[in-house]
């Protein structure tokens, strides 16, 4: 779901990060702006997601979303392309910042709770209820299997009957839940064989 984008995962991070800038011909990045420290969530870049999990190293270039930070630390100003924000060491000899990866590991990602309330709210607007015909059909093929089994559906002993059946199979349905289908029957067959 996360190499699809329908989630995000998320590193926790503590550290400076730094302001970079693209603009050396080699593709290095060049410390730009500010550093800031931060203690919260990193995005995976979607990329560098693998199904197979396992470490993950990302930085020069990657968007990086800063999620959360439990701590209150502000959150850094936003920056635009070719700017970024990524981890960084000092350079002993020099003093300045150098881009470091994040590093860490697949495994131990998170999802944010927002994400996954999303994924919630749209898997249950997906279901739709059973069309009239699909119901008539289901409720045909019930009563075919009632036929099948020498099951007279619409006789007394058959809502217990496939009560005890649907026990036996491990999914139980209540004897109300089965005499409300059963009932629904008569008029299923009568509009399929029209």
């Amino acid at each position: 779901m996360a190499g699809r984008g329908e989630v995000r995962l998320c590193l926790w991070f503590s550290g400076a990060v730094c302001e970079f800038e693209e603009t050396d011909p080699f593709g290095t990045p060049i410390p730009w702006g500010k550093s800031h420290s931060f203690r919260g969530y990193v995005q995976i870049p979607r990329a560098c997601i693998s199904p197979e999990g396992g470490s993950v190293s990302f930085g020069s270039g990657d968007f990086i979303e800063l999620v959360y930070s439990p701590t209150g630390d502000p959150m850094p100003p936003s920056v635009k392309y070719p700017s970024f924000y990524g981890a960084y060491d000092l350079d002993p000899a020099t003093g300045f910042a150098v881009h470091a990866p994040f590093i860490g590991s697949c495994d131990d990602a998170l999802i944010p709770a927002i994400d996954l309330l999303a994924l919630s709210s749209a898997s249950q607007t997906n279901e739709k209820p059973l069309s009239t015909t699909e119901r008539n059909s289901l409720l045909t093929i019930i009563a075919a299997l009632c036929d099948y089994s020498s099951i007279k559906h619409q006789e007394r002993g058959a809502v217990s009957q496939i009560a005890r059946l649907t026990e036996e199979i491990g999914a139980s349905v209540s004897a109300d839940t089965v005499k409300r289908a059963l009932e629904k029957i008569p008029d299923a067959l009568d509009a399929r064989m029209k």
